[in-house]
């Protein structure tokens, strides 16, 4: 998977000595949804712990975004952590997690990541993710938001906290 394949795919490729399903279900036995937030933390320390000494840590130009992976299943249980969106290939529920990264030295770093569940508004997203940046001295000079994050409660929140920001818009078409 981290070559970029799905799981169906990896397991395919071992030739049957496991099923997906099987393996989905050790994963979550593995990781319980009631520590989603002790999960997030630790992904974070070590996202922290990884940070370069010699990286600058004011001025920064922060980039958060969101990441969505399509939820496949039919349990009630985990769907009530999926975010419902406009479809995406065939698919309209998904595990969201935003992150927020720099380009330093012509290289993507996450700094920091969180997971999105459908109570989430989105300036708490916005705002656990800058506080993930405060321990170790991170301070965003502009943040670059993508598409999912331009609307109104975004842009009062950003003016509130006084937060230079992009805001990627979404295009629309209009028929002359």
């Amino acid at each position: 998977m981290a070559e970029g394949s799905s799981l169906n795919a990896v397991c395919a490729d071992t030739c049957g000595a496991v099923a997906a399903n099987t393996l989905r279900e050790q994963v979550n036995a593995a990781l319980p949804m009631r520590a989603l937030r002790e999960q997030e933390a630790e992904m974070n320390a070590a996202l922290q712990a990884a940070i370069l000494v010699d990286m600058p840590r004011g001025g920064l130009e922060v980039a958060i975004d969101t990441y969505d992976e399509p939820f496949y299943g039919k349990t009630p249980a985990l769907s009530a952590y999926t975010c419902k969106t406009r479809a995406k290939a065939g698919m309209s529920r998904f595990f969201r997690i935003a992150s927020a990264y720099v380009i330093w030295r012509a290289v993507r770093l996450t700094l920091a990541l969180t997971y999105v569940l459908p109570e989430h508004r989105l300036p708490e997203v916005v705002q656990r993710l800058l506080l993930r940046l405060e321990p170790v001295g991170l301070h965003p000079t502009v943040l670059y938001l993508d598409k999912s994050f331009c609307c109104g409660e975004i842009i009062g929140y950003l003016q509130r906290t006084q937060q230079a920001a992009v805001l990627a818009c979404p295009g629309r078409y209009v028929r002359a």
